[in-house]
């Protein structure tokens, strides 16, 4: 399925294709092929922070792109299921990425060491919550952040540095993110993808190869709403990394 074929799938569901152009075209633009970064380097150590800042950044963006190709693809094949999971994915993305820019506000005003720092960008880029992995040699330490505490940092980076407002004026992230999770898990939201009720047959219609209503493939507007907040904050990032000395 080409990109056009997929444009057409949202206009004719009656979504803001031109916004989700625009949303994708600034996620792609940022991508780079390559990201310097020389391995090993003291913890702590400037070049270290700028340099691993950078592959997080980037590795995030990769994620955040093909998760609004693959809620595009999801419209397109009518799956409910698959869009939500992308959007929610999409929010932990843009969680992610919220989280890594307060903490870097936090070393620029000297609130935490430049070593607490290196650390959470090493629990960012090597974390897991895989029990094998946790249990090897040497793997303390390095289980992931809760994706609550990430969304908390990431809001409040959103609501002052993207929205102009106090720190904690909006929830705006974490209130999209659970919603969506209602989507993601076999709960109603979820459920009602699945069939129709029939009161006048007496039971339920089951939805097999069917199309998304308009609610339901409106889901995807939500991602242009965390689209413009991943791209704002990825850009600040660039003024709050160390400078090289």
């Amino acid at each position: 399925m080409n990109r056009e074929q997929i444009l057409d799938a949202l206009r004719a569901h009656g979504l803001d294709v031109d916004e989700y152009i625009s949303v994708l075209g600034e996620l792609e633009r940022r991508a780079l092929m390559f990201v310097e970064a020389a391995s090993g380097g003291e913890a702590g150590d400037p070049k270290r922070i700028r340099d691993l800042a950078f592959v997080a950044r980037q590795t995030l963006l990769h994620r955040a792109i093909e998760l609004t190709k693959g809620a595009g693809v999801s419209v397109a094949n009518e799956n409910g299921y698959a869009l939500a999971l992308c959007v929610r994915a999409h929010f932990e993305t843009t969680a992610a990425l919220g989280y890594l820019h307060s903490r870097l506000r936090s070393l620029q005003v000297g609130n935490i060491t430049p070593e607490s720092m290196d650390k959470d960008l090493t629990v960012m880029l090597l974390g897991s919550r895989d029990g094998k992995i946790l249990s090897i040699e040497g793997a303390d330490g390095l289980e992931a952040k809760q994706i609550l505490t990430m969304l908390e940092h990431a809001d409040k980076s959103a609501s002052k540095y993207v929205l102009g407002d106090k720190a904690n004026e909006h929830k705006m992230l974490i209130e999209i993110y659970k919603w969506l999770c209602e989507f993601c898990h076999p709960n109603f939201h979820s459920n009602k993808l699945a069939f129709t009720l029939s009161r006048e047959k007496g039971g339920f219609e089951f939805r097999h190869s069917g199309q998304l209503e308009y609610v339901e493939a409106n889901i995807l507007s939500n991602l242009l709403i965390s689209g413009p907040i991943f791209v704002h904050l990825y850009d600040e990032i660039e003024q709050l990394v160390p400078r090289e000395q």
